[in-house]
């Protein structure tokens, strides 16, 4: 009976060292796995901050585009202003501004050819451009309530 008692203990300390060796490596398994996780949060938060560093100069490299971009449309409208009184000062250009007038108003090639001194071909040109340019106005307009 005492060999079945000393046996019992036997096992059972063989099972609590058992234990205690399972429980030994699943707090270290823990333990490791714990400093893993600590490792790529710290990788995610620098990868963020990287992130975050590339996205700020792509932001202010694109301001400095639109800020230059509205200094050249800007530049633009002012060449153009000057570039439309130069063509009104220029007296060649004047018959034709005043034909390209009338022909917006609807007079026909004979009235501007007399009233503007210009060749029949030079008219039926401004005519012509004149036809194109309303049907782009026109297609314009109809893009714009699309």
């Amino acid at each position: 009976m005492i060999d079945s008692i000393l046996n019992f203990f036997h096992s059972s300390d063989l099972l609590l060292g058992l234990c205690f060796v399972l429980i030994s490596m699943l707090m270290f398994q823990c333990s490791r796995l714990l400093k893993r996780i600590e490792e790529l949060h710290e990788n995610q938060v620098q990868s963020d901050v990287m992130q975050s560093n590339a996205l700020k100069v792509v932001n202010q490299g694109a301001i400095g585009v639109g800020q230059r971009l509205l200094k050249i449309d800007k530049k633009l409208n002012v060449v153009l202003k000057q570039q439309s009184l130069l063509e009104l000062r220029d007296p060649e250009n004047l018959n034709y501004q005043h034909a390209i007038s009338m022909m917006q108003t609807g007079l026909d090639a004979e009235k501007v050819m007399k009233t503007c001194g210009l060749a029949k071909g030079e008219v039926e040109l401004i005519e012509s451009l004149s036809k194109k340019q309303k049907q782009v106005k026109l297609r314009e307009e109809l893009h714009t309530f699309i």
